[in-house]
This record gives C-alpha cells, structure tokens and sequence, in this order.
C-alpha cells in the first residue's frame, strides 16, 4: 500500500476512485454533510471543485493506493492566522470500508503531519462528529478534544495537535 500527495494535474485520474470511496463512506453513514443517495457525477464535482484550491496549494490531498485500487484519502487545508501562525485543518479523512483497521488511516495522518512539519504548520485540527469511532482514531493519534459545539440533533467536537 502506497500513499501518495496528488497534485491538480493528477487529481482527475483518481476522481472516478475518489468519487465511489467517498460513496461507500456516506453509504456507511460517515457524517460528510452530503444528502443521501449522493449521484457519482455529484461526489466527482466536490473532487473536481478542490482542483483550484491544490492548485495553489492551500490544500493538499493524499490517496493511499494498494492493489485493488484508491483505498483512502484525507485532506490538509492550510490556514494562516492573523498572529502569523501557521495551523492546518485535517479533512475528509476516508478509508475503505473493507480496509479499516489496517494501518491505512494512520499511514495517511504520518504523511499529513510530516508534510505540515515541513511546512512549520503549528498546529493541525480536526472537526468531528461525537459519538463516532473517529474521535477514538484522534485520540490514539496524539490529539486533544477541545471543544464541543451541538448543532440540531448533533453534536460536534473539535481535536487538535501541536507540532511544534
């Protein structure tokens, strides 16, 4: 299994893959704000649209490839704050269903972190849904929770992680 940083020009060859992960992972109910059934032509528009943002690099994306084919993927938007810190913002972490709980999730984060590092991010963060086995994944991955908000029926928390 491979993880690889995609740029706008090799974004497209994955969209199709990318498209059917991010499907499957709303089909097993993961909180993406997507109304469900999600058509294919709608989860390859929300890929095709972050084209322009990794383009000029205030966001980056990274697949995890194995055999079969696209596997995972998280995002890292870039932030810069008025104090002239650097933070990042981890989104869109997915991993195939039938590929959980294989190292592909973490393999992904340690990419993530390392290229943040290189980039003298600060500090990353995360916005999560409650109650889900991702906070548990942040957690075991070194972050803190640091602030709930509860929007309708749901409540959402907040996790972040110092690099520095």
């Amino acid at each position: 299994m491979k993880v690889v940083l995609l740029n706008a020009a090799t974004l497209p060859i994955y969209q199709y893959e990318l498209a059917s992960l991010l499907i499957g992972a709303i089909e097993q109910g993961a909180p993406m704000g997507f109304e469900q059934p999600l058509s294919s032509q709608m989860a390859e528009n929300f890929f095709h649209d972050l084209r322009p943002q990794i383009n000029s690099q205030l966001l980056m994306l990274w697949i995890a490839r194995d055999s079969h084919g696209v596997v995972g993927t998280v995002q890292l938007k870039m932030d810069n704050a008025a104090d002239q810190t650097l933070s990042g913002s981890v989104t869109t972490l997915l991993v195939h269903p039938k590929a959980r709980r294989s190292g592909i999730a973490r393999k992904m984060m340690r990419e993530l972190e390392e290229t943040a590092l290189d980039l003298r991010c600060d500090m990353l963060s995360s916005d999560l849904q409650s109650g889900t086995g991702a906070e548990s994944f942040y957690r075991a991955q070194g972050y803190r929770c640091r602030s709930s908000v509860v929007q309708n029926s749901r409540s959402d928390v907040v996790y972040y992680k110092p690099l520095r």
